[in-house]
């Protein structure tokens, strides 16, 4: 009964990890906006994975934010806003709400298909 629990906390951990640092940080966001929408980003080579982008542009996930708001002359707010707007990180969660679904009906089958289990209702 435990397994599938282990195999959900470990792998769901990974799994969220990976999922947030590609798609919802916004250090990454901010990188990889000055990557693909400028035209300092634009001259670099950059092979389009996340995990290259601070060795592409020269500058670190810590700096990233900063930076964007230096180059485009805009706030914390402002940048935060453009990058919502620009890469809708939201979408980075519906792999997350169709696994509750899942996991949600699994539970009620098994939970029905139990009650008939004559060593069960003891």
């Amino acid at each position: 009964m435990n397994i599938p629990i282990a195999i959900g906390a470990g792998g769901g951990a990974k799994l969220s990890g990976w999922e947030y640092g590609e798609f919802g940080e916004k250090a990454t966001l901010a990188i990889r906006y000055l990557a693909e929408q400028t035209e300092t980003g634009k001259s670099q080579a950059w092979d389009g994975k996340v995990s290259a982008l601070e060795f592409a542009l020269v500058i670190t996930r810590a700096d990233a934010d900063g930076k964007l708001q230096d180059m485009l002359g805009i706030d914390a707010v402002e940048a935060t806003r453009l990058l919502w707007d620009t890469y809708n990180p939201h979408i980075a969660w519906i792999p997350f709400i169709a696994v509750v679904f899942v996991a949600a009906f699994a539970r009620f089958v098994f939970n029905r298909v139990s009650l008939k289990w004559s060593d069960m209702n003891v």
